[in-house]
């Protein structure tokens, strides 16, 4: 193939040594521009030569257990895209053609380790490394570091002796961003989440402000998108609101009554994350919204023409239903490679609504009834913030 029109262009140089037994190849290929070829090309050559290197050692027939770690993403768009595992797949899928030279490790077993040992792929050593693959009975093990470089995405790779700690094959090589990222799509793995968070409702209205507990679940794609259900319940607690204030030469007539009420909704997000460090992301979110809003208003006095009249603390229990959006923006630090953390603040828009309210009242002692008519406007929009939980898997 002409290399003017690889994906990358390599500039070669080898050299042999020994160590007891062990004969040990180091390629380095220094990388540059991409344009051309397609990305399974590349990681064919890429494959290929870790073949040859591989096959320099004397024992290679009887030592061919391969594990290939997940590689490191340590560029943003890598992270937000789950792009190490996916090449590592890409990578596993070529080295299965090969299956005379090499016996891949089950990757089951390979995170099985890494949470006994209570490790992770961020900051893990070498050392670390080497000492994953002797536990799960690996021969050679392969790693590697995916970095922005402008246009084009470079990954760095190492074939590593599992017995002697020798590189056996040190390689970089430089894709065209769009075409590895479309080509991985392929691979991504899917992750589901679950969290739970306390939101705190400000309200602008005179009603009070509101406390709300919110479920979701969300449906993680590649490219740091997701889509998500979200459930909310939550409480406003009892707020006095004087009405129908009426003064009449020194004749003072109103009423006073308790509103309170309860809030189911379902939000349909749509969203995305970003990758600020190895810990750390941000990730927005909007969709629509349906809210049912529970309310309940009690008449708790009725004065007229000065005479309080008892009223029996009556009731009405209306319910009205919402349509409307959520946005929301959350800070998320990772606690584990489970658990996340995060804080966030939304605005829950809903039209507001003006009701008619009538309130049927009766004092027996006073052989007396009647019915209190008012408007109410009732306002669920409101700026919150929130905080909780995420459980990924």
């Amino acid at each position: 193939m002409d290399d003017s029109r690889k994906p990358y262009t390599r500039y070669r140089g080898t050299k042999a040594r020994r160590r007891g037994w062990t004969s040990a190849l180091i390629l380095v290929l220094c990388t540059g521009s991409a344009f051309g070829t397609s990305v399974d090309d590349g990681i064919g050559e890429l494959t290929q030569s870790m073949v040859d290197a591989y096959l320099q050692l004397p024992s290679a027939q009887y030592r061919n257990s391969l594990a290939i770690l997940d590689f490191v993403d340590e560029s943003e768009t890598s992270q937000s895209r789950n792009l190490g595992f996916a090449f590592s797949e890409m990578v596993a899928e070529h080295i299965s053609r090969y299956r005379e030279e090499f016996r891949l490790v089950e990757r089951n077993r390979i995170e099985s380790v890494f949470d006994e040992q209570n490790l992770q792929l961020s900051g893990l050593t070498e050392d670390s490394a080497v000492r994953i693959g002797s536990i799960v009975g690996a021969d050679l093990l392969l790693l590697g570091s995916i970095f922005d470089v402008g246009s084009q995405l470079r990954v760095a790779v190492k074939l590593v002796d599992v017995e002697s700690s020798e590189i056996l094959l040190a390689e970089s090589v430089d894709f065209p961003k769009d075409d590895l990222l479309d080509e991985a799509g392929r691979y991504i793995q899917v992750n589901h989440r679950v969290s739970l968070k306390y939101r705190y409702h400000y309200v602008y209205s005179e009603r009070p402000d509101a406390h709300v507990l919110e479920l979701s679940y969300d449906y993680l794609f590649d490219r740091g998108y997701f889509f998500g259900v979200n459930v909310l319940y939550g409480l406003r607690f009892v707020r006095s609101n004087t009405i129908n204030w009426v003064d009449n030469a020194g004749v003072i007539d109103f009423d006073v009554v308790d509103e309170s009420g309860q809030m189911i909704g379902v939000v349909l997000q749509f969203g995305k994350e970003w990758a600020l460090s190895d810990r750390w992301t941000i990730e927005a979110a909007a969709g629509p919204m349906m809210l049912a809003y529970l309310d309940r208003t009690v008449l708790t006095r009725h004065r007229f023409n000065n005479f309080d009249y008892e009223t029996n603390d009556s009731e009405v229990r209306p319910t009205y239903i919402f349509i409307g959006g959520d946005a929301s923006v959350a800070a998320v630090l990772k606690m584990t490679d489970r658990w996340d953390f995060n804080l966030g603040i939304g605005y829950q828009f809903l039209p507001k609504r003006s009701e008619q309210k009538n309130i049927d009242w009766n004092d027996v002692a006073q052989a007396t009834s009647g019915t209190v008519v008012f408007n109410d406007v009732i306002d669920v929009s409101a700026v919150y913030a929130s905080a909780g939980a995420s459980w990924s898997f």
